[in-house]
């Protein structure tokens, strides 16, 4: 544990705070991008959507998209987790020179 680091609790309701905060001021139905850091977001899944979405020490990898949709009743759907579909494969993205 670091000293002076935020709780895990502390981290969730800064961040489920902040998607309400965010949700409000959007019209239902838009889309809305957010960046977040990896910890926070897996807090926020592990809590909405059980202990199983990203398990044990399993973490997303960086730069990938995780897509959630706000359903009519105020419910949260996961539709996709942790996608690196959109990444290209290291070799192709930093050529070497010979």
């Amino acid at each position: 544990v670091l000293v002076g680091a935020e709780t895990d609790e502390q981290v969730l309701e800064r961040f489920s705070g902040a998607l309400r905060q965010i949700e409000a001021r959007h019209s239902e139905g838009g889309r809305v991008l957010i960046v977040s850091h990896g910890g926070a977001m897996r807090a926020y899944l592990r809590d909405r959507f059980g202990p199983e979405v990203l398990p044990a020490d399993q973490r997303a990898a960086n730069a990938s998209i995780t897509r959630l949709a706000l359903g009519p009743d105020g419910r949260t759907k996961l539709v996709e987790l942790a996608s690196t579909a959109h990444l290209s494969p290291a070799d192709e993205t930093y050529p070497t020179s010979e």
